[in-house]
């Protein structure tokens, strides 16, 4: 179910609610399964109909901000950005949606960059903003800033995971230069090692 959610949502982030264009991802998904770098095989069709109705109902209540779905970072040994399909990356990750915001509080003026995760999960809450995968996500855009557009590094990252089932976004933000994305950057140093 989330495996097709995720593909569903990534078509209405490129291509709005359009029931052709959705139609197609669900076919693709039965009769096909998923290709590229994270391939898999044809899902069975229950599953694949169940995550596409999660997907454009959570769609329809909640328009999808326009930035980047499922965006690729890979990066070399010393942290170097490479294009997401380079064989011999030492890390990559794939993003459900990227997208630039600008601060909309006065004191703290600026420019930053979400990346939102997608759960299908009833469970999924705020404790997955602090996981390895979210920090993961926030070291990747922060080495990375480019692939999304910006002229110079943001001013803030924010996590957000979002409970496709419940509808609720939990976010956490991290401003620039307060530590958070070197000490993110060692503990995946640790981990890959």
């Amino acid at each position: 179910v989330g495996t097709a959610a995720h593909d569903v949502l990534d078509t209405i982030a490129r291509f709005g609610l359009d029931p052709a264009a959705i139609d197609h991802t669900v076919a693709v998904l039965i009769s096909e399964g998923r290709a590229g770098i994270d391939a898999g095989p044809p899902l069975p069709p229950d599953p694949v109909f169940a995550g596409r109705d999660l997907a454009v109902a959570y769609a329809e209540a909640n328009p999808i901000p326009t930035g980047f779905p499922e965006l690729g970072f890979a990066f070399a040994d010393d942290w170097t950005p490479r294009p997401y399909e380079a064989p011999g990356s030492r890390f990559r990750i794939r993003l459900d949606l990227v997208f630039v915001v600008e601060s909309e509080d006065e004191d703290t003026p600026g420019t930053g960059i979400v990346v939102r995760d997608y759960k299908s999960s009833w469970a999924a809450d705020a404790t997955i903003l602090e996981s390895i995968q979210m920090r993961a996500q926030a070291v990747a855009v922060a080495l990375n800033w480019r692939a999304v557009g910006l002229e110079s590094p943001p001013d803030f990252i924010r996590r957000e995971v979002v409970n496709l089932r419940t509808h609720r976004i939990y976010g956490a933000t991290n401003w620039a230069g307060d530590g958070s994305i070197e000490a993110w950057k060692h503990d995946l140093d640790q981990l890959i090692d």
